[in-house]
């Protein structure tokens, strides 16, 4: 691989390890893990994913976790983002004097062929990584405030119940205070909806099952093998938790889950990202594709319901109403002089 690439990725990986040990470690220790805290629950219940401030898109994949991060070590309140050229074109707008930017990256598969002396040619799987440095709306003079509740346009709820259903596995409803999946049976099981205390809570809950049940090997395949207090469940309990909160926050659902064993899933994330910083990325990437696949099926869907041919209507042949007699009665153009000099004619010759 040339020295830039393999640079490159040296620079990525020496920014992986700095988000993890200066942004990541330190909340997980104090108790608080980012991906667990998607909602402001004492600033009006505002949600506090990070999106770009003028797409208004959320990001994806790590970048999420590590200006999330930055957010609560920083007691931001508000969840937009923006590169400097981005504020530039602001009317009156500035970035503070002083103010630190957050790198974020951006990673573009895509495939090389590489000669090697001997003369043979080796495709590798390598991608172009991007650098970008943002700065949170708050560290930002002249924006506007943002509306929270612009961006819902549909039922959250209903709107999740419809996930569940096209994810087909099935939900059962059982008298026991806890929730779970099985994946032998591929079923969830969940408390009866009235225990929970808001439906919000449910919705968390249910989608952070439905996460679970993704990894289904008729799914996505991942690893559920793993018994509670190993690393393998760790990793995958990582994922479900990502996952989650990606889609409540998509859905529009505000919920932060009260998560059972806290402390323990904490203590196996310290111990994981300590061994190897890739492993929350790798965890974050794994989290979007749980989210691409239950989105996708809502596509499939509308494509299906887009391309049911419409019921043709049946169309009545017109019937005219024909008056009786009158239109069998052919009229005949008016007989001119001539051909009443040739009717004379043949009439005196007796021609026919």
């Amino acid at each position: 691989m040339p020295d830039a690439e393999h640079k490159e990725n040296n620079n990525l990986s020496a920014h992986r390890k700095k988000i993890i040990t200066e942004e990541i470690l330190p909340l997980l220790k104090k108790g608080t893990a980012p991906w667990q805290k998607p909602w402001d629950i004492n600033n009006n219940n505002r949600f506090m994913i990070p999106i770009n401030g003028v797409s208004g898109k959320r990001y994806r994949g790590g970048n999420v976790i590590h200006l999330q991060a930055v957010a609560i070590n920083n007691n931001y309140h508000d969840p937009r983002w923006y590169t400097f050229n981005q504020v530039k074109k602001i009317p009156r707008a500035y970035v503070r004097r002083g103010s630190k930017g957050t790198r974020i990256f951006f990673y573009q598969p895509k495939t090389k062929v590489y000669q090697k002396p001997s003369g043979e040619k080796v495709k590798l799987d390598v991608g172009d990584v991007s650098m970008f440095v943002v700065f949170n709306a708050e560290q930002i003079e002249g924006l506007g405030k943002f509306n929270y509740n612009s961006y819902l346009n549909f039922d959250p709820n209903e709107r999740a119940e419809n996930i569940v259903k096209l994810n087909n596995a099935d939900v059962l409803y059982h008298d026991v205070d806890k929730a779970f999946y099985v994946p032998s049976k591929d079923k969830i099981y969940l408390p009866p909806k009235t225990a929970f205390p808001t439906e919000e809570k449910y919705y968390a809950t249910l989608l952070h099952e439905v996460s679970h049940s993704t990894g289904h090997e008729t799914r996505l395949n991942r690893d559920l093998s793993g018994k509670f207090g190993s690393e393998s469940y760790a990793r995958e309990e990582l994922v479900a938790e990502i996952a989650s909160m990606l889609l409540c926050y998509d859905l529009g659902i505000k919920a932060n889950k009260d998560i059972e064993n806290h402390a323990a899933y904490i203590q196996s994330w310290v111990s994981i990202f300590e061994k190897d910083v890739n492993e929350l990325f790798k965890a974050a990437s794994k989290a979007e594709q749980v989210c691409t696949y239950l989105f996708d099926l809502e596509k499939k869907q509308d494509n299906t319901q887009q391309n049911v041919p419409d019921v043709p209507k049946v169309i009545q042949p017109q019937v005219k109403s024909v008056p009786a007699k009158q239109d069998s009665i052919v009229k005949q153009p008016p007989i001119t002089f001539w051909e009443k000099v040739v009717d004379f004619i043949k009439f005196c010759f007796n021609v026919k």
